[in-house]
């Protein structure tokens, strides 16, 4: 990301084709969601730790609670991560159309 972030702040960036910005800020912007999601996700975990540490010495019922909600906040986030991750190819961006045309025979053809 430092190398784009380099590349992006020289003088000759605004000259290159629009393509070629368009795709280097695009990866900028990007990797920085990824980022953002990944620290996100440290925050979530390192409060979790806190959590459970402090019910190891306490066994509250409200740290329970606390550290049930970081694990389901936490797996939301590892989902929404996956999903950034699946989609990060060069052409997925682009529109798709998808057509299903029915063939010949029985139930499978339905």
């Amino acid at each position: 990301m430092k190398i784009l972030e380099k590349k992006s702040s020289r003088d000759d960036f605004w000259t290159l084709p629009q393509e070629e910005k368009t795709l280097v800020l695009k990866k900028i912007s990007q990797l920085g969601d990824i980022l953002k999601e990944r620290n996100t996700m440290l925050t979530l975990q390192e409060d979790m730790v806190t959590a459970y540490e402090l019910y190891q010495e306490s066994e509250d019922s409200e740290l329970m609670e606390e550290i049930l909600t970081n694990i389901q906040n936490l797996d939301g986030q590892l989902t929404h991560l996956e999903i950034l991750n699946l989609f990060s190819g060069d052409h997925d961006e682009g529109d798709a159309i998808m057509t299903i045309h029915p063939g010949a025979g029985g139930t499978e053809s339905a």
